[in-house]
């Protein structure tokens, strides 16, 4: 198949702006398709089980855009035990944050997951608390909980990681408690890029601006837009509900996959927003076999304009 950058009829997709929007909300027109990912994602075929199988060493984090330096925390525990990402959910509601979507969808994390197990030689698990059932835990009991309720052997962390109640523990406090639950601990160095620390901010400020080749390095693979056609036109697709994070504004070149399609294919990519409503992506490709309710998988390889 030619995969050059050019095209015929242009497909409209109109996304999302707002979480409270993309996470559940019905749309008049369809049935909302959910998602749904388990607490700890299947490991890759092949993959070998650490020695520590039955008490993991729990890689601890936000893993909003499960970015590199996310990937360097799995790397450095793949070192002691099969890895399980903990993370937490709800955080938003329980803080009186305002509501966003995530940069990855979570349909996606099973792939990363799987692509990091085959990587790093190991299964790599996820898991995600509820945030309110722990919120008010002083640091030690949260230590005693993740040990016991988790079966964890050992934490790995960032330099910047902060635990229990009001974030009243450190990494300082972590080396002290922990020797007396005879816990392991190992907290890595922030991974650099440009000589700035990689975090899911830089990511999604890249992603905000637009800039879908730096949040490449950052994230180590293309940022991946999902979501769902709810009308075919003859010359127009409609997608809403996006899940995830939309880019900022531009021409893109992109690789698109709908679900069920024999392969991805190329194809140059509108961004749009537009005040007061959801964005809007112009997909220009007439290749493509869309249907109402299927699947659409928008990879951003890089800017034009």
């Amino acid at each position: 198949m030619d995969l050059t950058f050019a095209t015929s009829l242009p497909l409209r997709v109109g996304g999302q702006r707002h979480a409270t929007q993309l996470l559940g909300q019905r749309h008049p027109l369809r049935r909302v398709h959910r998602t749904r990912c388990a607490l700890t994602e299947p490991a890759a075929p092949g993959a070998r089980r650490g020695a520590s199988a039955g008490a993991p060493v729990l890689v601890v984090g936000k893993f909003d855009a499960f970015h590199r330096g996310h990937a360097e925390l799995v790397r450095v525990a793949a070192q002691h035990g099969a890895p399980t990402l903990l993370s937490f959910s709800g955080m938003a509601g329980a803080l009186g944050w305002l509501p966003r979507a995530p940069v990855v969808a979570p349909v996606e994390r099973a792939r990363i997951l799987r692509e990091w197990s085959n990587t790093y030689n190991t299964s790599v698990g996820f898991r995600a608390l509820n945030f309110a059932d722990v919120q008010h835990m002083e640091p030690d009991a949260f230590l005693g909980f993740v040990q016991s309720d988790l079966r964890a052997s050992a934490l790995v962390c960032g330099t910047d990681w902060r635990f229990g109640a009001k974030a009243a523990g450190d990494v300082e406090l972590l080396r002290k408690l922990a020797p007396s639950r005879n816990l392991g601990v190992e907290v890595v160095p922030a991974l650099l890029h440009n000589g700035e620390p990689i975090s899911s901010t830089r990511v999604r400020n890249a992603l905000a601006a637009g800039e879908v080749e730096e949040a490449t390095e950052l994230m180590g693979r293309p940022h991946r837009l999902v979501g769902y056609v709810i009308g075919v036109d003859v010359d127009s697709v409609t997608c809403v509900e996006f899940v995830n994070q939309v880019v900022g504004a531009g021409v893109y070149k992109c690789v698109i996959r709908v679900i069920g399609a024999a392969q991805p294919v190329r194809s140059t990519v509108r961004v749009e927003e537009r005040e007061g409503m959801t964005p809007l992506v112009t997909i220009y490709d007439a290749t493509q076999v869309y249907c109402e309710d299927c699947e659409v998988y928008i990879d951003f390889i890089s800017k034009m304009r």
